[in-house]
C-alpha cells in the first residue's frame, strides 16, 4: 500500500478531513480535501464538517483558529510550524495594547496573519487581500492597522482614510524579497502577459503591477478570464504551481526565485500520514480567548452567530452612560476570573470602549478576555453591566491604572445598592432547574443577585431540603431556547414566608458556575426589568 492510500484509510478510519493552504508541497494538494488560501480555509468551516478530525496542512496560527471555530472537532497539525509575521514578538498583546492605548476611540483592524491573543484588541480582522475593503466597511474616519506592513501601506494609500500604521508591522521576508528588477525583466521578457502580485509585496512592485489582490481572488480571476494566456504571478511558488497543474493550457511565469516560503516546506506528504496514524499534534485553545475572537472571524466570513451578533444601548442608557464618564463618576469593578472587587472612576466613552481609571488597586488579572462586571449609581438607583477587557495599563512605579471595557451592549437597571442586582420578571419564562439528592426542584427565580461571595438567586418554594456544606449540585438555566447547564457548590439560604435563596460559590472555576454564563444567557432575551 502506498502512502497516498494509507492516507485514505486512515482518513476514513479517523473520519478526518484534510484542510490545506495551496502554500504546501504539490504533493499535499493531491490528498487534501480542502485546497485554497485564508479565505478559502475559513470559508470552508462555514458549514462545518461531519468529521471529528481536522488535519491542518498550514502554519499552526491557522490550526489555532481552526480549534477555535470548530470547538467540538480534534484539530491537529504534522508538524508545528511558525510563520515570522504572525508570531513576530512586536505583534504580541502587550506591545499592540500599549499603541492602542494611544489612540482612544479609533477602531482597530487586526491582519488575519497575527498572534491568536493580539485579535482580542481588534475591531475587525482583515484576510491578505482583503484589508482595503475591511477598512472601507469601518464606520470610522480613522483606523488602526495592526499586521503586515506592506499590506498596511497599500491601505493607508487605497482605503480613502486615515490610517494609522502601527509602527513595529512586520514585513514577509517572502514577499518583499521580491523587487522591480524582477518585475520589469519578465515585462520585457512578457509584454503582453498579465501580471498579479501579492500585496505582501513592495510598495513599488504593487504599483507596477496589473493586480493586487490576494491569491484566492486571482484563482478566481484566472479562472473566469478566458482572454488571457500568460501570468506572470507574484505569489508564494506553492501557489504558481497548483495554478500550472489546474489550467495546464496557459501559461505561468513565477515572478522570483525568491518566492519560497521555507514555513511550509515541512509539511510533506509523510507527516500528513503520521498525523493521522499516531493523532499528532494536537492543538488546544484558550476558551475564553476563542469565545472573544471568533464572533471577529464569523462577522468577516458572514457566519450568523449569537455571540457576533450586536445591540446598541438605547437613549436614556447612552445618556446615564455618557454622563457617568463627562462627571467622572464612581464605579465598583468586579472581576470574573478573581472575584477581586475594586473601586473605579469613569475617564471616558468613545464609540468603541469605555475607559477607567482605577486608584489604590490591587495587582488584578486582567488576562485576554477577562469579563468585567460594573456598577454605579444614579439617585436611588443601580446600574450594572458586564463587558469585556481590551486592555489594562499599569506603570509599576506609580498609579492610578487605566482599564479599557468594550462599550457595553446593555445596561442593567436595579433598584438596590446590594452589591450588583439583577431583578427579572417572575413570568418571563426563565426557569431554574436543580438536581437535588432524591428529587429535582424547578423555580422561577425572583432576583439573581451578583455579589461579592457568589451568586443568588431567589425563589419561592413550600420547602426544599437541606444540603450538607460542599454539596454540588448540576443546576440548568433556561430562556426559551438558551440553556445553560452548571455544574457548582450551592448553598442554601432561608429567608421569611417561603423565600429561600440558592447561594453558588464558584464564581470563577471554568466548570462551575460563572459570571459570564448567566450574564450571557440573560442578555440573549429581554429578561431584564428596564
Amino acid at each position: 500500500m502506498d502512502i497516498k492510500e494509507r492516507i485514505i484509510e486512515l482518513k476514513k478510519k479517523r473520519n478526518a478531513v484534510i484542510i490545506a493552504h495551496h502554500y504546501a508541497p504539490v504533493e499535499v494538494h493531491e490528498v487534501a480535501d480542502v485546497l485554497s488560501d485564508s479565505r478559502g480555509f475559513f470559508e470552508s468551516m462555514k458549514d462545518g464538517f461531519d468529521a471529528d478530525v481536522i488535519v491542518v496542512i498550514a502554519p499552526t496560527f491557522f490550526a489555532e483558529l481552526a480549534a477555535a471555530l470548530l470547538p467540538d472537532k480534534i484539530v491537529l497539525v504534522p508538524v508545528k510550524i511558525e510563520c515570522p509575521v504572525a508570531m513576530h514578538r512586536d505583534l504580541h498583546f502587550g506591545k499592540v495594547s500599549e499603541f492602542k492605548a494611544l489612540h482612544p476611540g479609533i477602531p482597530l483592524v487586526c491582519y488575519a496573519t497575527s498572534p491568536f491573543q493580539t485579535k482580542l484588541l481588534a475591531d475587525a480582522i482583515a484576510l491578505p487581500g482583503e484589508v482595503v475593503q475591511i477598512i472601507q466597511s469601518i464606520d470610522a474616519d480613522e483606523v488602526i492597522f495592526v499586521g503586515e506592513k506592506n499590506c498596511g501601506e497599500e491601505a493607508a494609500k487605497s482605503s480613502g482614510k486615515r490610517v494609522i500604521l502601527y509602527p513595529n508591522n512586520p514585513v514577509c521576508n517572502v514577499y518583499d524579497a521580491v523587487n522591480m528588477a524582477d518585475v520589469e525583466k519578465l515585462r520585457k521578457e512578457y509584454p503582453d502577459a498579465c501580471l498579479m502580485v501579492h500585496p505582501e509585496c513592495k510598495p513599488e512592485v504593487c504599483e507596477a503591477a496589473d493586480h493586487v489582490i490576494g491569491t484566492g481572488a486571482m484563482h478566481n480571476y484566472i479562472k473566469e478570464d478566458k482572454a488571457t494566456s500568460t501570468y506572470v504571478l507574484g505569489t508564494e511558488l506553492g501557489f504558481c504551481l497548483r495554478m500550472q497543474n489546474e489550467f495546464p493550457e496557459r501559461k505561468f511565469i513565477h515572478l522570483s526565485p525568491y518566492l519560497l516560503c521555507n514555513v511550509f516546506k515541512p509539511l510533506r506528504i509523510e507527516t500528513v500520514c503520521d498525523a493521522l496514524e499516531n493523532m499528532k499534534e494536537k492543538i488546544e485553545v484558550d476558551k475564553a480567548v476563542a469565545r472573544a475572537v471568533v464572533p471577529l472571524f464569523s462577522s468577516m466570513l458572514g457566519i450568523d452567530s449569537a455571540s457576533s451578533e450586536s445591540s446598541t444601548l438605547d437613549d436614556n442608557a447612552l445618556v446615564l452612560l455618557k454622563g457617568a464618564c463627562e462627571t467622572k463618576a464612581a464605579a465598583t469593578i468586579m472581576t470574573t476570573n478573581s472575584g477581586v472587587v475594586c473601586k473605579a472612576r469613569f475617564e471616558s466613552l468613545s464609540k468603541n470602549s469605555v475607559s477607567f481609571i482605577l486608584r489604590d488597586c490591587p495587582d488584578l488579572d486582567f488576562r485576554p478576555l477577562v469579563m468585567c462586571c460594573v456598577a454605579y449609581y444614579k439617585g436611588d438607583r443601580a446600574v450594572f453591566f458586564a463587558s469585556m477587557v481590551q486592555y489594562y495599563i499599569k506603570d509599576d512605579a506609580s498609579e492610578p491604572a487605566q482599564l479599557i471595557l468594550k462599550r457595553p451592549q446593555k445596561l442593567f437597571w436595579t433598584d438596590t445598592r446590594q452589591s450588583f442586582r439583577i431583578p427579572v420578571f417572575t413570568d418571563s419564562g426563565l426557569r431554574v432547574q436543580v438536581k437535588m439528592p432524591g428529587h429535582n426542584m424547578t423555580f422561577n427565580p425572583r432576583v439573581i443577585d451578583i455579589g461579592y461571595d457568589g451568586i443568588l438567586i431567589d425563589f419561592q418554594a413550600d420547602e426544599t431540603p437541606d444540603l450538607s456544606v460542599g454539596a454540588r449540585l448540576s443546576i440548568e438555566l433556561r430562556f426559551g431556547k438558551n440553556v445553560a447547564e452548571l455544574e457548582a457548590e450551592v448553598r442554601v439560604r432561608r429567608g421569611h414566608e417561603n423565600h429561600y435563596g440558592l447561594l453558588f460559590l464558584e464564581t470563577t472555576h471554568e466548570n462551575g458556575v460563572t459570571l459570564h454564563t448567566i450574564v450571557s444567557l440573560l442578555q440573549q432575551e429581554q429578561v431584564i426589568i428596564k
